[in-house]
Protein backbone atom coordinates (compact mmCIF):
# COMPACT_ATOMS: atom_id res chain seq x y z
CA UNK A 1 0.00 0.00 0.00
CA UNK A 2 1.42 3.58 -0.72
CA UNK A 3 1.58 6.29 1.61
CA UNK A 4 -0.99 8.05 -0.14
CA UNK A 5 -3.59 5.42 -0.43
CA UNK A 6 -3.16 4.67 3.29
CA UNK A 7 -3.59 8.85 3.98
CA UNK A 8 -6.61 8.86 2.24
CA UNK A 9 -7.94 5.49 4.30
CA UNK A 10 -6.86 7.36 7.20
CA UNK A 11 -9.22 10.45 6.27
CA UNK A 12 -12.15 8.31 5.43
CA UNK A 13 -11.68 7.03 8.70
CA UNK A 14 -11.62 10.05 10.56
CA UNK A 15 -14.60 11.82 8.52
CA UNK A 16 -16.57 8.34 9.22
CA UNK A 17 -16.01 8.90 13.45
CA UNK A 18 -16.86 12.30 13.95
CA UNK A 19 -20.23 11.55 11.76
CA UNK A 20 -21.36 9.44 14.44
CA UNK A 21 -19.65 11.21 17.23
CA UNK A 22 -21.67 11.80 20.25
CA UNK A 23 -25.11 10.26 18.54
CA UNK A 24 -27.23 8.61 20.81
CA UNK A 25 -28.20 4.84 20.13
CA UNK A 26 -31.19 6.11 18.10
CA UNK A 27 -29.73 7.96 16.13
CA UNK A 28 -26.47 5.37 14.84
CA UNK A 29 -29.31 2.48 14.22
CA UNK A 30 -30.97 5.18 11.56
CA UNK A 31 -27.44 5.70 9.88
CA UNK A 32 -27.04 1.56 10.27
CA UNK A 33 -30.29 1.45 8.74
CA UNK A 34 -29.80 4.03 6.01
CA UNK A 35 -26.25 2.40 4.90
CA UNK A 36 -27.81 -1.09 4.95
CA UNK A 37 -30.23 0.49 2.07
CA UNK A 38 -27.35 1.82 -0.16
CA UNK A 39 -25.53 -1.27 0.27
CA UNK A 40 -28.76 -3.58 -0.92
CA UNK A 41 -28.99 -0.94 -3.58
CA UNK A 42 -25.67 -1.12 -4.55
CA UNK A 43 -25.29 -4.95 -4.30
CA UNK A 44 -28.71 -4.66 -7.04
CA UNK A 45 -28.25 -2.68 -9.28
CA UNK A 46 -23.72 -3.69 -9.82
CA UNK A 47 -24.01 -5.97 -12.47
CA UNK A 48 -20.66 -7.37 -11.76
CA UNK A 49 -19.74 -8.43 -8.32
CA UNK A 50 -17.07 -10.68 -9.31
CA UNK A 51 -15.15 -7.15 -10.88
CA UNK A 52 -12.12 -5.70 -9.52
CA UNK A 53 -12.81 -3.09 -7.21
CA UNK A 54 -10.61 0.08 -7.96
CA UNK A 55 -9.35 0.54 -4.61
CA UNK A 56 -5.59 2.42 -5.13
CA UNK A 57 -3.33 -0.12 -4.15
CA UNK A 58 -5.20 -2.86 -2.74
CA UNK A 59 -7.00 -5.62 -5.37
CA UNK A 60 -10.24 -7.13 -4.59
CA UNK A 61 -13.33 -8.23 -5.82
CA UNK A 62 -16.72 -6.45 -5.10
CA UNK A 63 -17.88 -9.87 -3.84
CA UNK A 64 -14.43 -10.01 -1.74
CA UNK A 65 -15.44 -6.59 -0.29
CA UNK A 66 -19.12 -7.78 0.64
CA UNK A 67 -18.29 -11.24 2.63
CA UNK A 68 -15.65 -9.23 4.64
CA UNK A 69 -18.18 -6.84 5.61
CA UNK A 70 -20.63 -9.74 6.47
CA UNK A 71 -17.64 -11.15 8.21
CA UNK A 72 -16.57 -8.21 10.43
CA UNK A 73 -19.96 -7.54 11.18
CA UNK A 74 -20.24 -11.16 12.68
CA UNK A 75 -16.83 -10.47 14.71
CA UNK A 76 -18.66 -7.46 16.41
CA UNK A 77 -21.83 -8.67 17.40
CA UNK A 78 -19.77 -11.16 19.17
CA UNK A 79 -18.07 -8.59 20.61
CA UNK A 80 -21.38 -7.18 21.73
CA UNK A 81 -22.51 -10.47 23.37
CA UNK A 82 -19.68 -11.19 25.04
CA UNK A 83 -19.53 -7.65 26.74
CA UNK A 84 -23.38 -8.22 27.77
CA UNK A 85 -23.12 -11.54 29.13
CA UNK A 86 -19.75 -10.28 31.11
CA UNK A 87 -22.09 -7.57 32.83
CA UNK A 88 -24.59 -10.09 33.02
CA UNK A 89 -27.70 -9.16 30.63
CA UNK A 90 -28.50 -12.60 28.28
CA UNK A 91 -26.45 -11.93 24.88
CA UNK A 92 -28.15 -12.04 21.49
CA UNK A 93 -28.12 -15.13 18.86
CA UNK A 94 -25.53 -14.24 16.42
CA UNK A 95 -25.83 -17.53 14.56
CA UNK A 96 -25.97 -16.97 10.82
CA UNK A 97 -28.57 -20.24 10.68
CA UNK A 98 -30.78 -18.76 13.20
CA UNK A 99 -31.02 -15.09 11.74
CA UNK A 100 -32.12 -17.77 8.53
CA UNK A 101 -34.81 -19.76 10.61
CA UNK A 102 -36.24 -16.24 12.37
CA UNK A 103 -36.31 -14.46 8.77
CA UNK A 104 -38.48 -17.48 7.90
CA UNK A 105 -41.17 -16.99 10.63
CA UNK A 106 -41.91 -14.11 9.75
Amino acid sequence: MTAEYVSELMERTNRLAAQTEGKRIEELDLMMSELSVRLRKFIAEHEELEAMCPSGAFQARYVDFIQHLVNHGTYHRGNVTAMLRQIGHPGTPTDFGFYLYTLSQH
